[in-house]
Order: structure tokens, then C-alpha cells, then sequence
């Protein structure tokens, strides 16, 4: 018989799910993701409310953890120099306020099941397997002017920032390499199969799509976890073949696949032209070294307590006129780096506040035994190192989700090992 929390339990999980699944379409349908974590909130407040005298307070406490973000951009009103700084500073609150509103929301749910957190992994894999199986073919039939698009550094064209997308990509295939291992099926054994293609064509296509944040996360994921997981099972053997894949895949991609040979030479390039000081108006990475010295000359105004999210706009615009006036205006731009991002607008003692919030629940009840978990938050910090992933719509949505996605699942009373 249904009841009304058994409805509500699925009904989370449906809109959990609708919230993910979202970020295949968020450049164009926003509503999808944004709309799904509004019902999710006010789903959880009900279920607050009538729950909240039965709820274990020290089970709480790592979810509270994650709205450490937003209460230091609360703290930063003060900080707030003019109406345009203002009216910056409104619009970042918006994003961070879902530091709150998804933690808050799963916290105050009911502890995902073993067979539910399976098939929103092996969902979240079929769509991004499904959608890159689309890309290909879209690639195949215009394939000598993306090849050409290569050279002058885009990507596939697609709908989703292809920096995220290149980010869900690993997760999916981390996904696949857990369900293979777990042996999970919906029902049928030649699902199996199926789940085996797909994670080899996953990462075929990962090195298709030739984008340097995913390439780097995956090869980095593949030598830590793999190594990790042949030595703790003796497999002596099968981590050197491991190894020889690793440095034979990148080799095979460049002789194969136009698109990974034009990503490396153009990387090759970037890399010469660091010391060319109008090189930062044609190459990604010497308009990303000169943000970090941006960025890194303003922390030093103020290094304990930073210059204020709410001015960072503004300071960075007159200090690229000041410093680097021969930087076009639309060559602009914020660190790619989320650390670096944070010590400029909040100083190193919100660095610090930022750092607890966000990896204490890896460590509590020893959460970091998990090994989903583990993957997921080493992903995340790679990406922290080459980009300002919690600065944008998706990379903050993409982060919380799979991060909590896990914990949601270890609510439950006996934490079985996820490896």
C-alpha cells in the first residue's frame, strides 16, 4: 500500500534523476535541471517538518558541511563596493544557494537504495552513451570541417560545454567499470555485453572528442584507481598491461584520430607561445597563465580575508587594463582554477573554510573507503586545478550530484564497500 512517504521517497527520486539527466540539455533547457532541484527542495521542507523532532542530528552534520560555500559568499555582502559590484554579487549568490538547497535535500531524504543508486548510475551511463554514439555519427557526416575545426581549436559542436561534457564523460565510464565489476543488469545477462561496448566506445570517443580537461582527468583516474585496485588484488601482470595501455592509447590516438593529433599540436603550440605577450589573444593557455598572474597579483592585495566576490569583476577588468592593456576585451577572464578562484574573492582563511565544507564528508564515518565516492571527488579536484568548475551552472550541478549521489546512498545504517 502506498503512503504518503513512500510517495514522496519516489518522488525525489524521480526528480533526482530528471535534475541529472538536465545537464545533457542545460545550455538550451535550463528549466529541466533548475526546476527539478525547486520541487526537490520543497519535497524535502515537507519532510522536515514532519520528521524533524525524529531526525539524528550527528547524521546531519557532513551534509551541513556543504553550505560552508554559501554562508562565506553570505559573509562577503560587506565586501560589496559599488551597485554594479552588487548586482554582480546577487547573481553569483543565486548559483552558490544550491550549495544549500541539494545537500539539505538529500539529507532530509530517506537513504538511497543499493538497487535504486545502481540504476541511476547505469541510467546516467545509457544517456551518455546514447548521446555520444549521436555525436559520432554527426561527426562522421561533416567529418573533413570538424577536422578542420580541430586545427583552429574547437571541439564536436554539441549543446553542453564541452569541458563538462568531457567530465561527465569519465563518470560515465567510471560508471560502467563499476556496474561491470558489481555484475549489475536490469534483467538481462546480455546487458553485460552491451555495458561492455559501451565503456569501450567511451573511451574511444573521449579521445575522439580530444579535449585536454577530460583526457587529463581520465589518464590521471586510470594510473591511481587501477593501480591501486591490480595491487590490492595481486594482479601483478594485468597492472603492467595497464601501464602499457596508458602510454600506448595517447600513441594510437595521434597516428588514428585527426581530432587527437590536432589537439596535441595545438597544445604544442599553446605551450611555445607562452612568452609571446600578444600570444594571449590566439592561445588558450597563455590567456590562462596571465589570469593566474591576474588573479594572484589581486590576492596579494588582501591575503587572509580576499578582495570580495562581489568586486572580483570589477578588479580583474582594471587590473588586465592596468598590467596587460594589449589583452583584448573579450580575451578577459577569471582563473581557471577553483582554488585560486577562491584565495582571490575570500582570502586564504575562506580557502581554508571552503576545503573543510567541502571534502569533510569524504572523510567522516570513513566515507572515503568508498571507492565511487573517492573517484568522484579526485575528478572534481583535477578539474579544480584547470578550471573554476563551481563557477558555472553545470560544473556546480555536475559536482554536487555525483558527489552526494554516493553519500545519499551511504546514509544507510550498514555501509557496504562500494569496490
Amino acid at each position: 500500500m502506498l503512503t504518503i512517504s513512500k510517495v514522496r521517497r519516489h518522488l525525489v527520486l524521480i526528480f533526482f534523476v530528471l535534475f541529472v539527466l538536465g545537464f545533457f540539455v542545460i545550455r538550451e533547457l535550463k528549466f529541466v535541471s533548475n526546476l527539478s532541484l525547486i520541487v526537490l527542495f520543497f519535497l524535502s521542507i515537507s519532510s522536515f517538518i514532519k520528521n524533524y523532532k525524529k531526525m539524528n542530528r550527528k547524521e546531519a552534520l557532513p551534509w551541513l558541511f556543504f553550505t560552508f560555500p554559501l554562508v562565506l559568499h553570505l559573509l562577503q555582502a560587506f565586501y560589496v563596493c559599488s551597485q554594479e559590484n552588487w548586482n554582480y554579487y546577487l547573481d553569483t549568490l543565486v548559483l552558490k544557494a544550491s550549495f544549500f538547497i541539494l545537500p539539505f535535500s538529500l539529507m532530509v531524504a530517506k537513504p538511497l537504495q543499493k538497487e535504486h543508486f545502481f540504476k541511476v548510475l547505469s541510467l546516467f551511463f545509457m544517456v551518455t552513451l546514447c548521446y555520444s554514439l549521436f555525436l559520432v555519427v554527426s561527426y562522421l557526416l561533416d567529418f573533413a570541417h570538424i577536422n578542420e575545426s580541430y586545427i583552429h581549436a574547437k571541439v564536436i559542436p554539441v549543446p553542453i560545454n564541452h569541458i563538462r561534457y568531457s567530465l561527465m564523460l569519465v563518470t560515465a565510464i567510471a560508471s560502467a567499470c563499476y556496474l561491470w565489476q558489481e555484475k549489475f543488469v536490469w534483467g538481462y545477462r546480455f546487458e553485460k555485453s552491451i555495458t561492455l561496448f559501451g565503456l569501450s566506445f567511451l573511451i574511444v570517443f573521449l579521445h575522439i572528442y580530444a579535449v585536454r580537461s577530460g583526457l587529463f582527468s581520465f589518464y590521471i583516474l586510470l594510473l591511481l584507481f587501477g593501480t591501486r585496485h591490480f595491487i590490492r588484488k595481486k594482479k601483478i601482470k594485468a597492472l603492467m598491461a595497464m601501464i602499457v595501455l596508458v602510454f600506448s592509447l595517447p600513441l594510437l590516438s595521434y597516428y588514428t584520430l585527426p581530432t587527437f593529433k590536432a589537439r596535441y599540436l595545438n597544445t604544442m603550440n599553446d605551450l611555445c607561445s607562452l612568452q609571446s605577450k600578444q600570444s594571449a589573444n590566439q592561445y588558450s593557455l597563455a590567456g590562462r597563465l596571465i589570469s593566474y598572474k591576474v588573479s594572484y597579483s589581486l590576492w596579494q592585495e588582501s591575503p587572509w580575508y580576499g578582495i570580495g566576490v562581489g568586486n572580483l569583476l570589477e578588479k580583474t577588468n582594471a587590473r588586465y587594463h592596468r598590467d596587460y592593456p594589449h589583452v583584448d576585451e573579450q580575451m578577459i577572464k577569471f582563473p581557471h582554477n577553483q582554488f585560486l578562484r577562491y584565495v582571490t574573492s575570500y582570502g586564504l582563511i575562506g580557502l581554508l573554510v571552503f576545503v573543510v565544507g567541502f571534502y569533510y564528508p569524504l572523510w567522516y564515518q570513513k566515507n572515503y573507503q568508498n571507492d565511487f565516492l573517492l573517484m568522484q571527488y579526485a575528478l572534481i579536484t583535477l578539474s579544480f586545478f584547470v578550471e573554476g568548475t563551481l563557477e558555472t551552472m553545470h560544473g556546480l550541478y555536475f559536482s554536487l550530484a555525483f558527489i552526494l549521489l554516493p553519500l545519499w546512498y551511504l546514509k544507510q545504517e550498514a555501509k557496504p564497500s562500494l569496490s
